[in-house]
């Protein structure tokens, strides 16, 4: 195992292992082959390759047997990354993990190599406390979900891909803006007239991409602004101020329901 830490844990297999049984593991679990194995979940046995990202939630028990054994007892036969849904929350594309649509997806080498060092590089910052570790690991999660969405959209609905895309530039240019201008006015009707869009149309974008309203998606993005602030050593009160709040009762509560401790308390627990 390389990294076990909060945010996920990694599994490399190798010709040593040549069966591989679940255990209580956390919510999302990706098996990708670099060669070929036998995954028998429900009593159907899948075979999976090199190209495939298999997908399986935390209630279903599978076992995996690998097919070639005669290979260097060193070579990685297999990637396993255990990973929590608190890493896809909020995040655009977040949806395609939290989801027990369409487990198995076939793609390519290229696309399977860099999936791989995305995942790992995302949790090797997760695993780290140095400065702008979350931000880092927040930018791999982003990537990640772009990934694979777009996979999914190639491989499950081509027609749409046009329009999947269209609509992703359209929410990526709103989200960009959310980022610069958290301390404006970011009401629906706002945002609707800001990119000549209907309000409609406006909550089904975020709905689609991220899986939340467009204000919990903003009060989520300030949120984590102001803790990120707070965690740099700046006071409360300046970092509400700095990510839109002009009510500190608001910030207080809000905070309070997305991180489960009052700022007080937050910052006293990092510097006290």
């Amino acid at each position: 195992m390389d990294i076990n830490n909060h945010t996920g844990n990694i599994y490399r297999l190798t010709p040593a292992t040549i069966k591989f049984m679940s255990k209580k593991h956390t919510d999302i679990l990706l098996i990708i082959p670099l060669q070929h194995w036998k995954v028998r979940m429900d009593e159907k046995i899948m075979p999976i390759q090199l190209g495939d990202i298999l997908k399986i939630h935390k209630q279903n028990q599978f076992s995996m047997v690998l097919s070639q054994e005669e290979l260097p007892q060193n070579k990685t036969t297999a990637y396993i990354f255990e990973l929590s849904f608190e890493l896809f929350k909020n995040k655009p594309w977040g949806h395609v993990f939290l989801t027990e649509n369409e487990p198995l997806l076939r793609t390519s080498e290229p696309t399977i190599i860099n999936f791989v060092g995305l995942i790992e590089s995302a949790l090797r910052e997760g695993a780290e406390n140095k400065r702008y570790s979350q931000e880092m690991m927040d930018h791999y999660i982003e990537i990640i979900c772009i990934q694979l969405s777009r996979v999914r959209d190639q491989v499950y609905y081509p027609e749409l891909a046009t329009k999947v895309a269209e609509d992703g530039v359209l929410f990526e240019a709103i989200n960009h803006y959310i980022q610069s201008h958290f301390e404006e006015d970011l009401s629906n009707k706002e945002l609707s007239k800001l990119f000549y869009i209907s309000e409609k149309k406006l909550i089904t974008l975020f709905k689609e991409f991220s899986n939340v309203t467009p204000q919990k998606f903003i009060t989520s993005k300030r949120l984590a602004t102001a803790e990120a602030l707070i965690r740099e050593g700046q006071s409360i009160t300046h970092a509400a101020s700095q990510v839109g709040y002009k009510n500190y009762s608001t910030f207080y509560r809000q905070f309070l329901a997305e991180f489960g401790m009052s700022p007080d308390r937050y910052f006293k627990d990092q510097y006290l």
